[in-house]
């Protein structure tokens, strides 16, 4: 299953205090702020929870469990373009002495619905798609 993504675009550009707001100075909130906004047109809801972390940028996903895309800035090239990496992820607890839901189903609509979103934007370039490690 494919849930990592890296790709170029210019559709996103630094917004005014977000690398004051996230501890690494990552750049990334309006990429989040696309997702949440889109990415229900594609068959998958989102909170409206988007979050600082070290890595990068969250955006939350409807779920029983937690389920989130995270995104990370990769740099600049100089005329214009960014460069993006993002991944979905879903944690699901285990639960003592009884095995835990099975993630999967959720991981692959969410993963399907991304997929969907990134590939129906023609602004989006170079894309290259990974199976979960």
């Amino acid at each position: 299953m494919e849930t990592q993504v890296e790709f170029q675009t210019s559709m996103f550009p630094e917004l005014p205090g977000e690398t004051e707001e996230n501890v690494n100075g990552f750049i990334g909130r309006a990429f989040c702020e696309w997702i949440r906004d889109e990415l229900p047109k594609h068959g998958h809801g989102t909170t409206d929870q988007i979050i600082a972390e070290d890595f990068g940028w969250l955006c939350m996903l409807e779920c029983d469990h937690p389920l989130w895309i995270g995104c990370n800035h990769q740099g600049e090239d100089g005329e214009g373009m960014t460069a993006y990496s993002a991944i979905v992820v879903a944690e699901f607890p285990k639960k003592l002495f009884r095995k835990g839901p099975d993630p999967n189903p959720a991981l692959e609509a969410a993963s399907a619905a991304f997929k969907s979103l990134i590939e129906s934007e023609s602004r989006i370039v170079d894309v290259k798609w990974y199976a979960e490690a």
